[in-house]
Formats: structure tokens, C-alpha cells, sequence
């Protein structure tokens, strides 16, 4: 899988900051980052990342094939409405990830409630990126 000169420059900002795992909810930032855009509105989008495994895409069922063409290298995971996207995320994240590691968070676009609804579900976020 190939990624983009910003992608890039994320992994860099990664290493030089001794994140492991990067958590992204801002869907500017996922854009930027992949060829998926989107305006989630309310519903939860996220993109989660460690150097050297796929990048995770978390989207609405609505958006689920179109993010899976947009990024056909990206594990997509997705939720409908009716279901608890949080747990169904924090699912992928421990699928997909190590979860012993600390999170890496995009400070401008993580909620509180986001924290919360993760972290009650066993996932640890200690630092920020701008």
C-alpha cells in the first residue's frame, strides 16, 4: 500500500513525537490523509494508524463502499445507526491494533465524549498532535 506525502509526514511527526498509534477524527485532516471525504454530521468517523499496519477507516454504514473504493488498501469497518458505533470502533481498534500501546490524538476535533466512550470500552490516549 502506498501512502501520500502527507501520510508520510504524519508517520515522521509520529516517530519524532514516540507516538505509536494515531487516532483522527477531524474529517478535514481524514481527507487529507486518504482519498475519502466526508461530513459525518453527527455520526462517528475515524481514522486510525501505526506505522507498518493498514490504517483502520471507520465510517457509517451509508459511506461504507465508498470509502472501501476511495481507499481499497484501508481496513473499512462501519456501524448503521441503530448500533453502538463507540463499541463497534473500539472493537476494530483492539482487532486491528496493539491496544497496550497509548493513542495519539488529533487535539482540535477529539471530544471529551469521544475520550470517554473509548477509554470505557479499554482504550488508553495519552497525547496530542496539533
Amino acid at each position: 500500500m502506498k501512502l501520500n506525502a502527507t501520510f508520510m509526514q504524519l508517520e515522521s511527526e509520529m516517530k519524532e513525537k514516540q507516538n505509536p498509534i494515531v487516532f483522527i477524527q477531524n474529517p478535514e485532516t481524514i481527507r487529507l490523509l486518504t482519498k475519502f471525504s466526508t461530513e459525518p454530521h453527527e455520526r462517528i468517523v475515524a481514522l486510525v494508524y501505526t506505522p507498518g499496519a493498514t490504517p483502520l477507516l471507520f465510517v457509517p454504514a451509508l459511506e461504507h463502499q465508498v470509502a472501501q473504493k476511495a481507499e481499497p488498501g484501508f481496513i473499512v469497518k462501519s456501524y448503521q445507526d441503530h448500533e453502538d458505533g463507540w463499541k463497534l470502533l473500539s472493537d476494530a481498534i483492539k482487532e486491528h491494533f496493539p491496544t497496550e500501546l497509548n493513542f495519539a490524538v488529533e487535539k482540535v476535533d477529539f471530544s471529551l465524549f469521544a475520550a470517554e466512550q473509548l477509554q470505557s470500552n479499554s482504550l488508553v490516549f495519552s497525547s496530542q498532535l496539533t
